[in-house]
């Protein structure tokens, strides 16, 4: 199936090739709203002329390691100086981490907000659940937006269930599910995601946060999905 994200990266923290794991949609042709901005995703965004007539950023932050906000400082001070870009906001749940975070980074503007404040605005209905990721606070997502209905897991070690559920009963489009084969009990095993998926949906489930190539074929013989990056052409690698 087709992916309803876009995404810049699909590797996990130090999976070089494939970029830290990035996504964006556009609710709307002023708004584009992306989730985490890790250490190489603000070049990615301008390399792609991604804001070009763009009124309103949204970012999504699913934690506050390295790899998911490395550059939204960069990125939240290039929106500043760019005329066309009229609103920022920030989604999260570490609001207090985040803002220690961005004042040691200079203080760049932005609206700081959580997900159920920020719901329904420019077309996005979002929810956030806790995610399990070690001791970081962590947040996957629900998303509804342009007829499409989506989970983000985010970082984490465990599977939420509800998303299975909507899954199964075809209340959501698909899902996006963080994978390892080995998961240092922070991250999701593949192993986990195959008892809960069946084979007759995991072309619906896109694996992302992937360690290395390896990974990313073990899990295509399973069934799962894996996105393609927005700038190689979003193809499908799992019928």
């Amino acid at each position: 199936m087709k992916s309803p994200l876009n995404f810049l990266g699909t590797g996990a923290c130090f999976n070089i090739s494939k970029g830290n794991t990035s996504a964006f949609f556009k609710p709307n042709e002023k708004t584009i709203a992306l989730i985490d901005c890790g250490e190489n995703i603000y070049e990615k965004i301008f390399k792609n002329n991604l804001l070009t007539n763009i009124e309103n950023l949204v970012v999504f932050v699913t934690h506050m390691h390295s790899d998911h906000v490395g550059s939204l400082p960069s990125l939240l001070f290039a929106a500043s100086f760019m005329s066309n870009i009229k609103n920022v906001s920030v989604v999260c749940e570490c609001i207090d981490e985040m803002k220690l975070f961005l004042k040691i980074c200079g203080n760049p503007k932005a609206n700081l907000i959580s997900c159920n404040e920020f719901s329904g605005t420019y077309g996005i209905k979002c929810s956030s659940v806790p995610a399990k990721h070690g001791k970081m606070k962590a947040s996957s997502y629900f998303f509804e937006t342009n007829g499409n209905k989506f989970y983000y897991s985010g970082d984490t070690s465990e599977i939420n269930l509800e998303a299975v559920k909507l899954l199964k009963e075809h209340k959501l489009d698909c899902i996006f599910h963080e994978a390892t084969s080995i998961g240092y009990g922070i991250h999701t095993e593949i192993s986990k995601l195959e008892k809960v998926f069946e084979p007759a949906i995991r072309n619906k489930v896109f694996c992302i946060h992937i360690s290395n190539d390896n990974d990313e074929k073990l899990f295509i013989s399973k069934g799962f999905n894996v996105p393609c990056h927005f700038f190689t052409k979003n193809i499908n690698l799992s019928q």
